[in-house]
């Protein structure tokens, strides 16, 4: 009994998941951080990250200082990277310190949601695969001009990405199977 306990500590196969949820220094969603919050509490360890280190401010009222600076986080201590979004999201397009970090967990575990969908695209990470983003004539032509195969669904999992155009239940199901299946992964550069 005593060496199987040890095996498995011993291994890590009994640690926590770890999410790792980006929001934007202003306008973020603040609909889709809540329900991520409730929806995920439960099934792994959440931190908050932004490119902002005191307040960042949501679309509405909410304002929250964000655990970790985003370009000094370590990402092998992370499963998943989940984009928030919100016109806010667009501030990390073509941030040149920020888009290895976007490939990094693109090859781990990526969640886009909303128009962050169309930054994870201009870093052309979604190229002939299918996505999804909001509802919206622009948002879906600038999608689909980066390569990507748009498709009018409440989540899309392509590989290590799953896209949606806001926190729903089966996006909530899809991240916590994830999890549960998330299989170690070799360092990556």
């Amino acid at each position: 009994m005593r060496i199987l306990l040890i095996l498995f500590f011993g291994f890590g196969l009994l640690r926590a998941k770890e999410c790792l949820i980006l929001i934007s220094p202003y306008e973020f969603s603040e609909k889709d951080l809540v329900l991520l919050e409730e929806g995920l509490k439960k099934v792994a360890s959440l931190t908050t990250a932004s490119a902002e280190t005191t307040t960042c401010f949501g679309d509405s009222v909410m304002e929250i200082k964000p655990t970790v600076f985003i370009y000094n986080i370590d990402t092998l201590k992370y499963d998943l990277l989940i984009m928030v979004g919100g016109v806010g999201a667009l501030f990390y397009d073509g941030d040149k310190n920020f888009n290895p970090i976007l490939s990094h967990f693109s090859r781990k575990g990526l969640v886009g949601l909303g128009i962050a969908n169309l930054v994870i695209a201009r870093a052309g990470l979604l190229r002939d695969k299918p996505a999804t983003t909001i509802r919206d004539k622009m948002a879906i032509e600038d999608l689909t001009s980066y390569g990507a195969h748009y498709r009018d669904q409440p989540v899309v999992r392509s590989g290590r990405i799953l896209t949606a155009p806001s926190v729903n239940r089966q996006l909530l199901r899809e991240i916590v199977c994830f999890l549960k299946d998330l299989r170690p992964v070799s360092r990556l550069e």
